[in-house]
């Protein structure tokens, strides 16, 4: 617990570091992909299960910084409002996941961890769609004169 936790905590410092240098979106999908990989690694090589329980926590908290940075970006006005309705949402809909990793795991065991990869590829893909919205500043530039008047 002690490693997983200093994982966390090495994965969450990135975190910011990876948004400043890449942006939040790519961050997030590199942070996805990742754990999409690491999930696979649970599911079909479990002797590798330490190290992918390290990656796991690495990689969850490399998107940590995104969603905050594209919630303000886009909701400039209510960016407050905006992330505390995506954590609800985040958390509420995390509630079923351990009834359906439990149920999951009865019909095969590598299926929560197929599952999980498969609904993070949509996830990336969603985002990969996405186009983050510019703002343009643009310039003024002078009026045309009006000739023939006084």
């Amino acid at each position: 617990m002690g490693i997983a936790s200093v994982a966390v905590a090495l994965g969450g410092l990135a975190s910011g570091g990876l948004v400043d240098t890449l942006g939040p979106r790519a961050t997030a999908i590199l942070g996805w992909s990742l754990a999409a990989l690491v999930s696979l690694l649970f599911a079909y090589k479990p002797e590798l299960s330490l190290a992918a329980l390290l990656l796991w926590r690495i990689a969850n908290t490399l998107p940590q910084a995104a969603p905050p940075v594209m919630i303000a970006r886009r909701y400039i006005a209510s960016r407050a409002t905006a992330l505390a309705i995506f954590n609800t949402g985040r958390r509420l809909a995390a509630l079923p996941g351990p009834a359906l990793v439990g149920l999951t795991a009865t019909i095969d065991s590598t299926l929560p961890f197929t599952i999980r990869a498969a609904l993070l590829a949509i996830s990336i893909a969603i985002l990969y769609a996405m186009r983050e919205r510019r703002h343009v500043t643009r310039t003024m530039t002078p009026a045309k004169e009006v000739r023939g008047t006084s």
